[in-house]
């Protein structure tokens, strides 16, 4: 198979190693069958040539010949007129017959030089030589008699020409001039055989060259016939690759100015509400700069990660994992994370599960739970009343696989049916006006269909403007007998002291927001700004912690961790939970801090709630080492995913009313908060929401973010056992 590669760094086309083979054999096979037809056609075209350069010559001397004979009838002619001329002025006397007589004179001496010119042969010019003189000397003759006439001697004319001098000059001149002209038409009749035969001659030459050219390109025509269907292939396969090529350039500059717009827009309001942070303002203004950044530094986070998801699949390189999961848990897991949106903007939400789904299955449950997000957040975000539900049902079952179905209904805007075809397209969105209204990248439905379609699924819809929109999708899932329930650790009583935590980070900015983030908990921080600077706090105190920046100037974070990791093994040393800080989010960066002995691996922009989580997970000396535990009864346990999910979702929310000191909308949502988890059997967060009010009412702050941080650890360890 022919392969084309196409170049634009360098703005060239190559054809595959086939395609240069088969161009080189036909040359080759071009150039032995040209060669003897070209030294032929040489010959050819030499003879060709010569015949007819005597071509040339032959019709040039017929050409002459003719002018020749043509010139003595003339003069032949003239002399006549000239003397008939010179009879009638003697007889009449008219000026009119003079002046003919002296016209008649002037055209012989002309007729006379062009005569002399053509000439050739040595008889003819011997006749000439004589018939010159003659002619001159009959002129003369003339004129004398003229003369005289006018002198009024006409007597002495009258005797001069009676003489018979000048019948006897004229009867000379007519001979010469009848021999000269015998002698160019026999020279006229030779010439035009001569110029007959090379005429026939070069016919028979032009007949030859073009049956040579004939054979030539008969002979040629396969080979170049050939080669041209060779090269008209290549060109469409280079035509096809050019087209692809200015494709991507169109498709990368769209990219570029996309990503500029949703870059720019979140980032001036970023830079603009710090900008009124640092002028300070009222405290109302405040909460609503913190609360704008915030949003703003989220629509970044999601905005990169889209664009890496994006990335890796068109580079080949996204990997699916293929773990155990409750379908029903990953359905309400995922609607739990999207809920509080749809409250807020007052819509129903609903789920439906059928009975003949799968219980539990092997899959990737990110990517599967990923997809459902972006449909969610789609329908939450383009729909203003009504409700959104999403039904799971089975499409076909053979043995343990099944193909299920995700249906995702809403009463939104709908789609027009001029901009259906594209919305699985990049950066596409119904239209610029629902971009500027809604907002967003146009990247979540492209990224769905790729993470759908590498799962083996199909994803499609069906809208109308006005009425809603149903978004669908089917993937194949193996069905799996494995127990899901959470293993309880062991646990032994806290360690009083608090938890060391070396961070090593050059970025100041970096090492203030985790202190910022921590300064609640009992931890005791230490920052360093390099890797030589952290390797030399670790040789003089122990940690629990190591927060590793992998980005920092001189010793490199992964080196840093293979020092460690050496020093560890030659002195039989605990090993040191490490935890990776960077903002590099791919799969191999990921497997790069693994490998170099890292615990964990957390990307930037980290969230407060996310470096707590790994702190609580991965330190030696955790302060919450024995995790909480709660007993539930199996015949609610289908609902205790989402009930975490949505409760880790009021946990953010009291933490942005805590921020607006919002004390009415804070107890409104503590009373609530105490009331579900309570009647769920999570009597801790009751207790703690209970304290946290109490505090809130003394105005005591600092102690209130103390207890929502406890209450947002203990969402992340709290262990589940379920009662028959």
């Amino acid at each position: 198979m022919r392969t084309v590669v196409f170049e634009p760094a360098g703005d060239s086309y190559n054809l595959g190693s086939n395609s240069r083979v088969s161009v080189s054999k036909s040359f080759r096979s071009l150039v032995v069958w040209a060669f003897p037809i070209a030294a032929a056609f040489l010959a050819i075209a030499f003879v060709s040539h010569r015949s007819a350069v005597h071509f040339t010559e032959v019709s040039n001397s017929f050409g002459r010949t003719v002018e020749a004979v043509s010139l003595i009838h003339q003069i032949g002619v003239t002399i006549e007129r000239a003397e008939t001329a010179q009879r009638g002025y003697l007889i009449t006397g008219e000026a009119s017959r003079a002046q003919a007589f002296k016209d008649a004179s002037r055209t012989l001496d002309s007729k006379l030089i062009e005569l002399g010119r053509v000439v050739e042969s040595p008889l003819q010019r011997e006749s000439f030589d004589r018939l010159r003189p003659l002619v001159a000397e009959r002129l003369k003759l003339l004129n004398r008699v003229v003369s005289l006439y006018l002198a009024k001697k006409q007597a002495d004319a009258v005797e001069l020409v009676r003489s018979g001098a000048g019948w006897k000059l004229m009867d000379q001149v007519r001979d010469l001039i009848f021999k000269m002209e015998t002698t160019e038409r026999e020279l006229l009749i030779q010439r035009t055989a001569a110029a007959e035969r090379a005429a026939l001659n070069l016919r028979v030459l032009q007949i030859l060259t073009i049956l040579a050219a004939f054979f030539s390109v008969a002979g040629a025509a396969l080979i170049l016939l050939r080669q041209l269907r060779e090269r008209r292939k290549a060109i469409v396969e280079l035509d096809e690759a050019h087209r692809t090529a200015i494709q991507a350039l169109e498709a990368r500059s769209t990219f570029l100015a996309s990503m500029s717009h949703e870059i720019r827009t979140p980032l001036h309001s970023i830079l603009g509400m710090a900008d009124v942070l640092s002028e300070g303002g009222s405290e109302a203004e405040r909460i609503q700069c913190i609360q704008g950044i915030r949003r703003a530094g989220g629509v970044l986070v999601n905005l990169i990660g889209d664009i890496l998801d994006l990335s890796k699949i068109e580079a080949g390189r996204f990997d699916l994992d293929q773990v155990p999961f409750s379908i029903r848990e990953l359905v309400e897991e995922s609607m739990g994370a999207v809920s509080f949106r749809a409250v807020q903007k007052g819509l129903k939400m609903g789920v439906l599960v059928d009975t003949e789904v799968p219980t539990r299955v092997q899959g990737d449950a990110n990517r599967i739970r990923q997809v459902l997000l972006n449909l969610f957040g789609n329908a939450i975000k383009f729909t203003q009343e009504g409700r959104i539900d999403l039904q799971v049902s089975l499409q076909s079952r053979f043995d343990k696989s099944s193909r299920v179905i995700f249906t995702l209904t809403d009463t939104g805007i709908g789609i027009s049916s001029e901009h259906q075809s594209r919305i699985f397209e990049k950066f596409r969105q119904a239209d610029v006006s629902v971009s500027r209204e809604y907002g967003g990248s146009g990247l979540g439905l492209t990224i769905s269909k790729h993470l759908v379609e590498l799962m083996g699924g199909r994803i499609g819809f069906e809208s109308r403007l006005g009425t809603g929109s149903v978004f669908f999708f089917e993937i194949p899932l193996e069905e799996v007998d494995v127990d899901l329930s959470v293993e309880p650790l062991a646990g032994g009583a806290p360690d009083p002291r608090p938890l060391r935590i070396l961070v090593a980070d050059d970025v100041e900015d970096n090492r203030l927001l985790i202190q910022m983030y921590l300064k609640h908990l009992p931890y005791d921080l230490v920052f360093v700004e390099s890797g030589e600077e952290a390797l030399e706090v670790l040789t003089d105190r122990d940690f629990d912690l190591l927060i590793l920046d992998m980005q920092m100037p001189g010793l490199k974070g992964d080196e840093v961790a293979q020092t460690i990791r050496r020093t560890e093994r030659e002195h039989d040393h605990q090993p040191l939970p490490i935890v990776a800080l960077t903002a590099f989010a791919m799969k191999e960066d990921v497997e790069k801090s693994l490998e170099s002995g890292c615990t964990a691996h957390l990307t930037k922009p980290i969230t407060k709630r996310n470096l707590e989580a790994a702190i609580a997970r991965f330190a030696q000396n955790k302060p919450y080492r024995k995790r909480p535990l709660v007993r539930i009864s199996s015949e609610i346990a289908h609902l205790i995913p989402a009930f975490l999910s949505n409760r880790r979702s009021d946990v953010e929310r009291l933490d942005r009313t805590i921020h607006d000191r919002d004390l009415k909308t804070l107890e409104e949502q503590t009373h609530s908060f105490s009331g579900v988890t309570g009647s769920y059997g999570f009597n801790e967060l009751s207790r703690l929401s209970r304290e946290l009010m109490m505090f809130a009412r003394s105005s005591e702050w600092s102690k209130v973010l103390d207890i929502l941080g406890q209450a947002r650890t203990y969402l992340e360890m709290v262990e589940i056992h379920y009662s028959k």
